[in-house]
């Protein structure tokens, strides 16, 4: 069962012209989920702004950085300490603090060091570099040279700057021809660097798949659970009354007994419900980095929505074109 939210999060507003709308993506009317006041970054706008910006003119640079601001300046998130999390406080607390969105965040910071490194040797070069000591005057060697005009007295000569010795250089470089290393080097990092977006856009995406799964089974392992609660609650009122109505004496020991096995078979669904709902709880806590308390076994985190079925018609050969056209694998 699946279910598509509410639209949750808004695009990071720039100075340059704001990105067109997206019409396949559908918006929820407002009154049925109360979002948070908070400015975010949907992961479907941010891969409509990642294709957009790979399109355009602009430097890796200021592509590079435009991405990881786009996903650490997502403010106004969530207090981890909440006890109520809804799908937008979940999204927005994975994009800011999800380790593989965040290891995908370091690889670009890398990747487009390695990218100004190679394009550095292309440029000119400037070294500077200098010494200076400080002699001991009785370590110098002084060379005797003539007579001052006596038999015993030679004259001593000293060298300039031998006390204070120094030195300085200053050296120009560039280079000319280096047989295609520079521009194979340059053009290995620039792949490099489109491989690490391309892998940042995957992780975003990966994330909030993850996230809105995990969410949604728990919503449902929850009714779940009522569900086997309220079967497990009818089971102990039935055989109330037939234990109540065999000590009347108008029903044999058998309905008693098929009450009891009836009751106890009823038992084991609520404690596997119970526990599906316990691990995907835990699986959601870990997608969205929330530190839960020490002194509680399991997370009392409560994750609050509600499960509605909206049919999205979709043929195959329709799918699998936007597929390809926005995959990024």
């Amino acid at each position: 069962m699946c279910a598509r939210p509410q639209s949750h999060l808004r695009c990071l507003r720039r100075s340059r012209p704001s990105l067109r709308r997206n019409p396949a993506v559908e918006e929820r009317p407002r009154h049925q989920e109360q979002r948070p006041q908070c400015l975010c970054l949907s992961a479907r706008n941010l891969r409509s702004t990642l294709t957009r910006t790979n399109k355009s003119s602009r430097s890796p640079s200021f592509m590079i950085r435009c991405i990881i601001t786009g996903v650490l300046l997502s403010a106004g998130i969530a207090s981890a300490q909440s006890n109520e999390l809804a799908l937008a406080q979940c999204l927005d607390l994975a994009l800011k603090q999800n380790p593989a969105i965040l290891k995908a965040q370091q690889e670009l910071r890398r990747t487009h060091g390695l990218l100004v490194e190679a394009r550095s040797y292309i440029l000119p070069h400037l070294t500077a570099s200098g010494t200076y000591a400080q002699i001991d005057p009785d370590a110098i060697e002084k060379f005797p040279f003539g007579n001052t005009g006596t038999a015993t007295t030679p004259v001593s000569v000293e060298f300039k700057n031998q006390e204070r010795p120094w030195s300085a250089q200053i050296e120009v470089t560039q280079l000319l021809y280096a047989g295609g290393r520079v521009a194979a080097g340059i053009r290995s990092a620039k792949l490099s660097d489109r491989y690490a977006l391309l892998g940042f856009q995957r992780t975003v995406a990966d994330t909030v798949l993850a996230v809105r799964k995990a969410f949604y089974q728990t919503l449902l392992d929850a009714e779940l659970v009522a569900v086997r609660e309220q079967s497990v609650k009818l089971l102990a009122q039935q055989l109330e009354d037939v234990q109540h109505r065999f000590d009347a004496g108008a029903v044999p020991k058998f309905n008693v007994l098929r009450a009891e096995v009836e009751l106890a078979n009823a038992k084991p669904p609520l404690i596997r419900a119970q526990n599906n709902l316990r691990l995907n709880r835990e699986r959601l806590v870990k997608l969205i980095a929330v530190e839960s308390s020490p002194q509680a076994e399991f997370t009392s985190i409560t994750f609050t929505g509600t499960l509605a079925y909206e049919p999205r018609p979709w043929e195959l050969p329709a799918a699998l074109t936007e597929a390809m056209a926005k995959r990024v694998e």
